[in-house]
């Protein structure tokens, strides 16, 4: 179990049936220094509706970046913590390594395709855990702005899965660039709008299918996330120890990447850049000049 995160609820929530807003506490006693991870890509796109925005976490400038593949970069608290390791169990490993990286963040990749106006509602209020209100939102704004049928948005606001546990509260990461991922473990997330819990059930619709295929454009949202927000966070912490052993041996090797997701809004400060096929970060981040599946240069 993690660490019990405080929770707000505001009357417009409460009038809506909306689940309470999860904060994240800034985490004391010193800076938050930034863990570059090599791992894995995204799945579902949430983003911050409410007018109201949450920091979600410290501001960038209290932030400090480390690479993960380079522990002699790292900050002397975080090594300190490490050294004298070998004669605890690994679950007490761990557990030292998950407390010292609770001052942390991790660089994260969130794939996804969106419109122009939703890339600026990230920009101007960040990144907020979707709903099925978030899915409401989004699509009644591509119907008013003729991009869809009200036909075709009722349609779809009546089948998918926005409300189900898997999908619902959580804004999903892959904590490697998506270029080291297969085509098509990531390829997928850029062919239609409106993220996995929409698309998932209408991308081999002969109508909407289609549409959801010419909404937006794909994109790369690259976010550093604070450790204390992710859920499974002891995968960060067992990667974290690999690297560390394997420095040891002199041998980094690449380790293995990761897929977890925060319930915590994270804010416009958090994010790095939002990159835009068929820009070259895009390109690069992705790795999507050799796909063929999910080739994008029809785009």
């Amino acid at each position: 179990m993690g660490r019990r995160v405080p929770t707000e609820e505001t009357d417009s929530d409460r009038n809506a049936g909306a689940a309470p807003r999860r904060l994240c506490n800034k985490p004391q006693g010193g800076r938050i220094h930034r863990v570059v991870v090599e791992s894995s890509p995204p799945h579902v796109y949430g983003m911050l509706t409410p007018p109201q925005h949450i920091q979600a976490e410290p501001a960038r400038g209290e932030m400090a970046l480390i690479r993960i593949d380079r522990p002699e970069s790292w900050p002397e608290g975080l090594k300190q913590s490490l050294k004298g390791m070998s004669q605890l169990s690994i679950d007490n490993q761990v557990r030292t390594i998950s407390r010292a990286l609770k001052r942390h963040t991790i660089r994260g990749w969130h794939c996804t395709r969106l419109t122009d106006t939703e890339v600026n509602a990230i920009k101007e209020r960040g990144l907020h855990p979707p709903d099925r209100e978030t899915l409401r939102w989004r699509l009644e704004e591509v119907a008013e702005n003729g991009l869809m049928a009200k036909e075709i948005r009722d349609r779809l606001l009546a089948e998918n899965s926005a409300s189900e546990g898997s999908r619902t509260g959580k804004i999903w990461f892959c904590f490697d660039q998506p270029c080291k991922r297969d085509e098509g473990a990531v390829g997928r997330f850029f062919s239609h709008w409106g993220g996995e819990a929409l698309y998932g059930h209408h991308e081999k619709d002969s109508v909407a299918g289609p549409i959801l295929a010419q909404i937006g454009k794909p994109r790369v949202i690259e976010v550093e996330v604070p450790v204390v927000v992710i859920d499974q966070s002891y995968r960060c912490a067992f990667r974290v120890r690999k690297q560390w052993l394997e420095a040891g041996e002199e041998s980094l090797g690449t380790g293995e990447g990761f897929d977890s997701y925060s319930v915590t809004p994270i804010s416009p400060d958090a994010i790095n850049k939002i990159v835009t096929y068929p820009e070259r970060a895009f390109c690069e981040i992705t790795g999507c000049s050799n796909w063929r599946k999910y080739a994008l240069n029809n785009e």
